[in-house]
């Protein structure tokens, strides 16, 4: 929203750091993997949930680091192989955002590890995967409770 906009973009001021911030505002999802590339940090700082937001699987695959809160809402996806995770505090989510602009190799090292994680666990073709085998399991359960039948 506008207003939100405007709000955040004088806190930045306020704190001196307006011109390393960059608040865009909605975009049309066409243009949204673009964006994700081109920041340094990806961060998901819920404070509480249990679903996973659609936004992690978009983080995942962008080839860009990211930076979440240690709940359940993230870590039903990501790991420390591929986020950095913090406690759900202002503090560590501070420490964190700027451990992961001073260090280049983890960043790099956490984005490509998700970017792997994306590509072989949440694809079309990885849910395909995975219903087939789970199918194949009943299958095979069925099969054997028919034959002690």
């Amino acid at each position: 929203r506008e207003d939100d906009i405007a709000r955040y973009g004088e806190r930045a001021t306020a704190l001196g750091i307006r011109q390393a911030v960059h608040f865009l505002g909605p975009k049309p999802v066409s243009a949204l993997a673009d964006l994700l590339r081109e920041a340094d940090v990806l961060v998901s700082p819920r404070l509480k949930g249990l679903n996973t937001p659609m936004k992690i699987y978009s983080y995942l695959d962008s080839g860009t680091a990211v930076l979440a809160t240690r709940l359940r809402t993230h870590t039903q996806v990501l790991d420390d192989h591929t986020a950095y995770l913090v406690e759900p505090e202002p503090l560590a989510l501070g420490t964190g955002l700027a451990t992961l602009l001073r260090d280049d190799s983890l960043r790099q090292g956490l984005a490509a590890r998700a970017k792997d994680r994306a590509q072989r666990e949440f694809t079309p073709e990885a849910a395909r995967r995975k219903l087939e085998a789970f199918y194949a399991m009943v299958e095979a359960r069925s099969a054997g409770a028919d034959a002690g039948a």
